[in-house]
């Protein structure tokens, strides 16, 4: 076993089971290698990278991966709802998409950020995110496309949570319904809402976004696990 200590991407090219390599760089703590790829953490959990996305209304928004996970940035903002969204096929239900998600939100209305189920042939959207709208809340939307919004169909309104460094969101299918929970530990979750899974439309993707309604914006995505 090595353990070696550097950035992200210099992580040793022929690692052997066990090696272990701390990070000078990155948004997790260390890489433990399995056997056949490296294991990341954070605080101790065992986090999975997120996979390959497709971007949908990618304006001026850029991503990186250079630090672990993906982080996505729009520095120009908007001057009206744009979400910046990156989404793959949603898994066969029932299934969980459970995210963690590192925040950069500013205390200005109507910023936006986290997990959202999609419809591709109309575009609409249901968003669970992280925001501000007077204050911290956590919000479930219905959007008819990444630019129009209709409707909140749920608010939890916490500045605690909107000041934590994690959150972890957890989109659900189960066959009969659409779920909607979020965490600050990643163990613990709170269901905020719940709709029939064709309740305004059928989600074949999933994904998750930013939207820089007035101002500059970035997060980072550091895990994506499906189950």
């Amino acid at each position: 076993m090595a353990i070696t200590t550097g950035t992200y991407a210099g992580k040793p090219g022929a690692p052997s089971s066990g090696d272990i390599h701390f990070l000078t760089d990155s948004f997790y703590d260390l890489l433990y290698y399995n056997g056949a790829s490296w294991d990341h953490l954070r605080h101790g959990k065992l986090l999975t990278l997120p996979p390959s996305f497709a971007w949908i209304n990618q304006g001026t928004a850029s991503v990186s991966t250079t630090n672990g996970g993906e982080t996505l940035t729009d520095a120009a903002g908007a001057s009206a709802h744009q979400c910046r969204i990156r989404k793959t096929a949603a898994p066969s239900t029932p299934y969980t998409v459970t995210m963690a998600y590192l925040p950069t939100l500013r205390g200005a209305n109507y910023l936006f950020g986290g997990a959202l189920f999609r419809e591709s042939s109309s575009g609409k959207l249901r968003s669970l995110h992280l925001g501000f709208n007077a204050a911290g809340v956590i919000e479930v939307y219905a959007w008819n496309s990444p630019t129009a919004p209709v409707t909140q169909l749920a608010v939890f309104r916490s500045e605690v949570l909107f000041s934590s460094p994690l959150i972890f969101w957890r989109l659900e299918d189960d066959g009969t319904n659409r779920k909607f929970h979020f965490s600050g530990d990643g163990i613990n979750f709170i269901q905020l809402y719940s709709e029939g899974r064709t309740t305004g439309m059928t989600a074949n993707e999933v994904g998750w976004f930013i939207d820089p309604y007035s101002q500059a914006q970035t997060a980072t995505l550091i895990h994506w696990k499906e189950a």
